[in-house]
């Protein structure tokens, strides 16, 4: 096959293989982690819905789960990752 931008030999592999690893339908591979975050949380999330996540993150994720998600209307209640009463709390 021919390299194209529309549709990716080596992607159709890797999608193909890992639907068949976890026995599903079909599979998405995406070229960075806030790409894999962006649309793991849009099939999850409507405007006006929040989550729970530790403050210990890389500062890109930071920045996507306060400022880009907020645009969306959804909340990140961001959390001490070494204490359960403050994830407790946040919930």
């Amino acid at each position: 096959p021919i390299y194209s931008r529309i549709g990716n030999p080596t992607c159709d592999a890797l999608e193909a293989k890992v639907a068949q690893l976890e026995g599903g339908m079909a599979a998405l591979t995406v070229s960075s982690g806030h790409a894999a975050q962006f649309l793991a949380f849009s099939n999850l999330m409507s405007p006006g819905d929040n989550f729970v996540s530790t403050n210990k993150l890389y500062g890109g994720t930071v920045t996507q789960f306060t400022h880009t998600f907020k645009k969306l209307g959804w909340e990140a209640r961001l959390c001490g990752h070494d204490s359960f009463a403050d994830m407790e709390a946040a919930i």
